[in-house]
């Protein structure tokens, strides 16, 4: 058990989990779950950045927080075949690892600004970024644009529905806010919403109560960080295969399989559905990817 832990979470993980505390009860949802060096090897053919043939539609999903931002962008296809394409920090890093390692910051950046501030101009620069980049087709080399970018609303919530308003990619952007939706909470498709708000598969256009012109993405968590467990188990050729971009050596994505396996769910019943909840693991792993991944899909 504690060299697992040591493996698949990290030295902090196992201070925490193994040496000074009592072992975590593993639930059969959670064993279920691709280790951390899985997910490294579940890897297609297609390079960092290219586009995979079976998934032409590109999402991203950013992930906010005071000092950086983390972010995915994924290619999916039809019963969301796909995966992330690329993913990474902002900042830019010298190497990609914990938020608490970070050595390059929004506040080194803007050290003149409020945080506010720094978080509009973060997200512009790295919106900025994503929208100049030339995403390829691998099949033929047809350039692809980016679809839709969910942008967390949870930190900094006025900067950023400020910015995705006023962004020269307004179009393509969704401000989004994600919510657990536990078996005895009341599922999205059965709430109700005001004139105007509409509702998609797990997740819900709301109007900001203070602002009815700002519209934003309610996003059930507990279901799409199922979907992407769920798809990282089924075998290449199936639908619904969850994969990574080809790296040469799999220790590359060790920090974004960690962040996938930062929480853990717990089966639970009620209002006559079955429901995986999900839940930070105790000693507080980063999960800033996964959150990215989440809102991407």
């Amino acid at each position: 058990r504690g060299y697992n832990v040591l493996i698949d979470d990290g030295p902090k993980a196992f201070d925490s989990e193994v040496q000074t505390k009592p072992a975590r009860i593993t639930s059969l949802a959670e064993k279920r779950l691709l280790s951390v060096r899985e997910i490294c090897q579940k890897q297609r053919v297609d390079r960092h950045g290219v586009v995979p043939p079976q998934a032409p539609t590109l999402t991203a999903g950013i992930d906010i927080q005071e000092r950086a931002m983390y972010w995915t962008v994924c290619g999916f296809g039809d019963f969301f075949t796909g995966g992330p394409i690329a993913y990474g920090v902002f900042p830019e890093q010298p190497v990609l690892g914990p938020y608490d390692q970070i050595s390059v910051t929004l506040q080194d950046l803007w050290p003149d600004q409020k945080i506010d501030a720094q978080i509009y101009l973060g997200l512009e620069a790295l919106i900025n970024q994503l929208c100049s980049v030339d995403w390829k087709r691998s099949s033929d080399g047809v350039q692809l644009p980016l679809s839709r970018i969910c942008v967390d609303r949870g930190y900094k919530t006025s900067a950023v529905d400020l910015l995705v308003r006023q962004s020269a990619h307004a179009g393509v952007l969704t401000a989004a806010k994600g919510v657990g939706v536990g078996a005895k909470d009341t599922p999205f498709e059965d709430r109700k919403l005001s004139e105007g708000e509409k509702a998609g598969h797990n997740y819900q256009i709301r109007r900001v109560k203070t602002d009815s012109r700002i519209m934003y993405a309610l996003v059930d968590t507990n279901y799409w960080k199922t979907q992407l467990h769920e798809g990282l188990r089924i075998g290449f050729g199936d639908k619904g295969c969850l994969s990574l971009f080809h790296v040469e050596n799999e220790e590359q994505h060790e920090y974004l399989a960690q962040n996938y396996r930062a929480e853990f769910p717990t089966e639970t019943f009620g209002r006559g559905r079955k429901v995986q909840e999900w839940r930070l693991k105790p000693h507080a792993p980063d999960n800033h990817l996964l959150d990215a991944t989440s809102l991407a899909m």
